[in-house]
């Protein structure tokens, strides 16, 4: 039960100062130096300012492509390559694509871009 662990000091506290332990965790031990009060708040702000900053939250492109946001494999030039080849069945356009899926998989390290065919040794009779 909760009674039961109550300055039982069963645990160790790791990385903060000696102002924090003495108040908020007395009697804990912590062979350990680390952060003190000036530290926790202002990393205390910096989160509080990350996740209430403003109304709107800023679409940094991890879900959708955006210009400046992070590289998607399915991009305009991809999509635009891809609906060309379909709607005008245009190998050229087909090989624009897969030319560029290519190379975002391998630039990427997606799974699909780390693996290669084997090529075989000779035939097996």
């Amino acid at each position: 039960t909760l009674e039961s662990y109550k300055g039982a000091q069963i645990f160790e506290a790791v990385g903060l100062a000696q102002a924090v332990m003495d108040k908020c965790f007395f009697k804990t031990a912590s062979r350990i130096d680390g952060v003190g009060f000036d530290i926790l708040q202002s990393e205390g702000e910096k989160r509080h300012q990350l996740a209430y900053h403003s109304e709107t939250l800023d679409n940094l492109g991890q879900y959708h492509w955006r210009s400046g946001g992070e590289t998607h494999m399915w991009n305009p030039a991809t999509i635009a390559n891809l609906q060309l080849a379909a709607r005008n069945n245009d190998e050229s356009a087909y090989w624009a694509f897969a030319k560029h899926a290519n190379e975002q998989g391998t630039r990427n390290s997606t799974l699909r871009g780390l693996m290669s065919f084997k090529k075989r040794q000779s035939d097996c009779h």
